[in-house]
């Protein structure tokens, strides 16, 4: 199959179409953001303190890790197809969905119980997840009780409003020391990035919430779309006069 023409034409073709396709909408991937930075990376650990200390979470005699990150797959969809950079300007000004986050790990040597603890760029507590061993002790509640703890957990320090959401799955897994979680993923009302959605992960573990976490909800297709993107980009840097030379 290699060696035929019809195989190397559609091919060039191919190629020459990602190619375009890269030169026109690559670099949007990666224009110029402005960030009011309000938390620096001390108040980030001392907040989490706070926060885990307050609510009970991860082990005892944590070690702590902190980092400053984006969520570049959610920014490239949303530069890309979700409405281009004013859209992402408009998130990083107004939400609902923060891609720029402190990230700060609690976490000990040799123990599975770890928690991560999220805030916004201007310091607002953001989100969590809490890990817990598979064979940790834990309430086996129904899906109506459950539900009623993640929703109630929603609120402070969290202060989502709820009301701005729809419930849009649910899910549940019997841990082998016979605790259940339950999962619940809330959608945004009023509010997309193109085909992206605006989703609120919560998890209750047993008896109590171990996970409140937002998302973006990106395509699957984008992904295949923006690979070939990257390859076809990298490609043309390849095989640039400059790296040939």
């Amino acid at each position: 199959m290699f060696r035929k023409p019809v195989f190397w034409a559609a091919f060039a073709a191919f190629s020459a179409a990602c190619a375009a396709f890269a030169v026109v909408n690559f670099p949007r991937a990666f224009s110029i953001v402005e960030l009011d930075l309000e938390m620096d990376r001390t108040a980030a650990l001392s907040e989490a303190r706070r926060l885990a200390g307050g609510l009970g979470w991860g082990p005892t005699d944590y070690r702590q890790a902190a980092s400053f990150r984006v969520d570049d797959r959610a920014r490239s969809f949303v530069e890309l197809e979700g409405g281009g950079p004013e859209a992402f300007a408009g998130l990083l000004r107004d939400g609902p969905f923060h891609p720029y986050q402190w990230v700060v790990r609690h976490f000990r040597g040799g123990e599975v119980r770890e928690a991560e603890v999220r805030f916004r760029a201007d310091g607002a507590p953001y989100g969590f997840r809490e890990t817990l061993a598979e064979d940790a002790e834990g309430a086996a509640l129904d899906a109506e009780t459950a539900r009623a703890i993640a929703e109630a957990g929603a609120g402070a320090p969290w202060n989502v409003a709820l009301d701005g959401y729809e419930p849009v799955e649910a899910s549940l897994d019997e841990r082998p020391g016979g605790r259940v979680d339950h999962t619940f993923v809330y959608e945004r009302t009023g509010a997309q990035a193109g085909e992206g959605r605006f989703r609120l992960r919560l998890v209750v573990s047993g008896d109590r919430l171990t996970e409140l976490m937002h998302v973006l909800q990106v395509p699957e297709a984008f992904d295949r779309r923006y690979e070939a993107m990257r390859a076809a980009n990298e490609g043309i840097g390849a095989t640039s006069p400059s790296k040939r030379a």
